[in-house]
Order: C-alpha cells, then structure tokens, then sequence
C-alpha cells in the first residue's frame, strides 16, 4: 500500500521503486526516489538498480496492472529480491496523500 511504501522510503529502507509506466507518464507524476523502466527496461535493468538480492523491489504502474505484470516478470527472470506490485499505483499514492 501505499503508505507503507512511503513509510519504507522515509525510513531510508533497502527498497528500491520502479516505474513500470511510459516515460511521458513518469515525468507528469512519479513517487519520490522512482526510477523510470518503461515496459521491457523493467526486466533489463532492474538486476542492475537493485543488485544486492536482499533489496526489495516495488514496482508501480499508474494503477495496478502494469505493476503485477512487471513483478511476475521479475519473479519470471529469476531476481531472488522481494518483490511487490505498489497497490493502485500513483493514482492510490496521490489518493493517499502521499
């Protein structure tokens, strides 16, 4: 959810958080400390944002299903990281008041 993500980025918590939308989309809105892997970058990069396997990965879409398709992906290509789908994405994080 997204408090919890926020609560993981304030507390400066191995996490990393990226953005499975187009980059058009990232640059309008984005969750603070995201980094941009537009469709297939996600897999390509992601090993290399987040090499230490014990960092968790949260991926975000504007809602959800961009971000539960990323993960599965992730879990997919075989990255041993915890990785989650950030819950409605940006549209939840600024309904949240983040």
């Amino acid at each position: 959810a997204a408090e919890e993500v926020k609560r993981l980025i304030d507390s400066n918590a191995d996490v990393v958080v990226l953005d499975a939308r187009r980059y058009d989309e990232y640059q309008t809105m984005s969750i603070p400390g995201g980094i941009s892997v537009p469709g297939a970058e996600l897999v390509l990069r992601a090993r290399e944002l987040a090499p230490d396997p014990s960092t968790r990965i949260i991926v975000n879409c504007a809602g959800r299903t961009r971000s539960i398709i990323g993960t599965q992906s992730l879990v997919n290509a075989g990255l041993p990281n915890p990785i989650n789908a950030l819950r409605n994405g940006t549209i939840g994080w600024l309904l949240a008041g983040q």
